[in-house]
């Protein structure tokens, strides 16, 4: 089996919570973040990491969660309205953002989700224990007192099977970047409006970028590569991550001696796969293992080989036993899911290399023919996770000569060993997901009269009409919609047939605000439009399904 990946982005948006600012004067107010969805925070994820190193969890499904500094609730209401009966708690010191966060809270009429305009220092053992606690983008954006207290909140307020999330800024990689944000907070530092001290703050850079040599100049190259990541963020991003007064990163080995003063103990990254030494030369891994005889030593030298900028750690209460040793036997409580897609015909019987393609390009290969059944059956199932008995069981029927034979119960446990091994290689090369074992509430087929998610339906509704935009899934993840999709998914009441739909559409097809092409050119006539539409709308519900956007009737 084969796996090739890309290395992660570690310049990650994150969900501040405005702790170095005053009620009164709080920027967050003037120039609220952009609150969405941290697949990676999620408490399923949380779960499932802990699970995969052999931790007892607590069922997400009536989970108490705790986000601290959750904005306008985007990462913490997607879960509440997956769960209705977990118990979800957000603070944040902007009052505009949890009102804003608020407004859709009541919205969706959700009872098991309360934001609280209050600060982190407000949180005591009164407010009682959590089984998950988020903090994702504040620690390194808030004094030294608060970043005290959160650990105070993960040691006093998480429960004892509980998980907590911190994500913070890492050195060796935030000396570059601290330079540039030192340079734009120095030029853009006595103006007073927010846009223009954004736009002051891209222009030095950018005058900076234009007076570097454009080839052989590694100081060029890293003002360039700085510059064109924040070409991709909004002035919000910028202005919080880069302009605010606090901005403390560490180095990974003095986050956990922190941890350890608190009670805390290092777990793993949200993202398993960033704690191996994947892509490093042989000797270079064979020297680490022998340098690095701990946890510790081993992270601390990965990050000064890849010159990590950021992390998202997962903290437990000291004493837990966890086992580090992965082995095959570590996956089966878990469950998985995986959006690659096999390339071409896939025949798991027949001899030779399977190739699936994941959505960002990324393709794996397998010649193990359990593995390329277990790959075929993910693909159909996604985006439900799939347990590993289940996946074991799919795998091995596919092997079947025919439909109605019945694999070898004798050869099951050897079955279970292999595939489990080829499935951890997967997910540590980042091509799989691991869930707890659960089911979402994603619908598993199309209905005559399809339901959009509720919370993804309020926000496509606000997408502005022939606009793309961003809506949250059911898999805790940002997904992009085009115009026509937006508009679909936001009349998916559950009452509306194909042609209701369509007749709802008409409208915005005949004011231009929506078109469909043909050779490149809109088409006009309502009876040909009307018969492509039928195509496209199919299609349409098909990804939305997909996507976890339609939801069990």
């Amino acid at each position: 089996m084969s796996a090739t990946t890309d290395k992660p982005d570690q310049h990650q948006a994150r969900t501040p919570s405005a702790e170095a600012a005053s009620p009164e004067a709080n920027s967050y107010d003037l120039i609220p973040y952009t609150s969405h969805p941290f697949t990676q925070s999620q408490p399923a994820r949380l779960a499932a990491v802990a699970a995969l190193f052999g931790l007892e969890v607590p069922d997400i499904r009536t989970a108490r969660v705790l986000e601290l500094g959750c904005a306008a609730g985007g990462n913490l209401i997607p879960f509440a309205a997956n769960w209705p009966q977990s118990r979800c708690t957000g603070v944040d010191l902007s009052a505009r953002q949890i009102a804003d966060g608020q407004a859709i809270v009541a919205e969706l009429g959700l009872a098991n989700c309360d934001l609280r305009h209050a600060s982190i220092t407000d949180i005591d053992t009164s407010w009682g224990q959590f089984d998950y606690i988020i903090c994702h983008g504040v620690w390194s954006w808030v004094p030294e007192a608060v970043r005290n207290h959160i650990f105070q909140v993960c040691r006093d307020n998480l429960a004892e099977h509980g998980v907590a999330y911190i994500s913070y800024n890492t050195y060796p990689g935030w000396h570059m970047r601290g330079a540039i944000r030192d340079l734009m907070r120095w030029h853009a530092g006595g103006l007073a409006d927010p846009q223009q001290k954004a736009q002051q703050a891209r222009a030095v850079l950018q005058f900076l970028c234009d007076a570097t040599p454009p080839e052989g100049d590694p100081y060029g190259l890293m003002l360039r590569n700085e510059a064109r990541l924040l070409a991709q963020q909004g002035d919000y991003y910028l202005l919080h991550d880069h302009l605010e007064e606090v901005n403390h990163p560490v180095y990974v080995h003095e986050f956990f001696a922190q941890c350890v003063a608190h009670g805390l103990e290092y777990l793993a990254e949200a993202e398993v796969p960033t704690m191996l030494p994947t892509g490093l030369p042989a000797a270079t891994v064979e020297t680490l293992r022998r340098i690095a005889p701990d946890i510790v030593r081993m992270e601390q030298y990965l990050d000064f080989l890849r010159n990590r900028t950021f992390r998202q750690t997962l903290l437990v209460h000291q004493g837990r036993t966890i086992n580090r040793n992965l082995t095959p036997q570590s996956l089966q409580k878990l469950a998985f899911a995986s959006a690659a897609q096999p390339v071409g015909a896939v025949d798991p019987l027949a001899a030779g290399n399977a190739q699936f393609a994941l959505p960002n390009g990324v393709q794996i290969g397998t010649v193990n023919p359990l593995t390329k059944a277990a790959l075929l059956h993910l693909a159909q199932a996604f985006p439900q996770p799939v347990s590993f008995d289940d996946l074991l069981d799919a795998a091995r029927q596919r092997l079947q000569p025919s439909a109605v034979s019945l694999p070898d119960p004798a050869a099951r446990p050897a079955d279970a060993t292999a595939l489990g091994a080829d499935l951890l290689q997967l997910i540590l090369a980042g091509a799989i997901e691991i869930w707890p074992a659960l089911s979402l509430p994603v619908a598993p087929v199309i209905t005559a009269t399809p339901h959009g998610w509720p919370l993804a339906r309020l926000q496509a509704s606000r997408i502005a009409e022939g606009a793309a935009g961003v809506v949250t899934g059911m898999r805790h993840d940002n997904v992009p919609l085009d115009p026509f999709a937006a508009r679909v998914l936001a009349l998916l009441d559950g009452r509306h047939d194909r042609p209701a739909i369509l007749d709802a559409l008409e409208p915005l097809f005949a004011a231009g605000k929506l078109v469909v092409n043909r050779d490149g050119k809109p088409v006009t006539d309502p009876v040909i439009r009307r018969g492509m539409l039928v195509t496209l709308l199919d299609d349409t519900l098909h990804r939305l399904r997909r996507f976890g956007l339609l939801v069990k009737s």
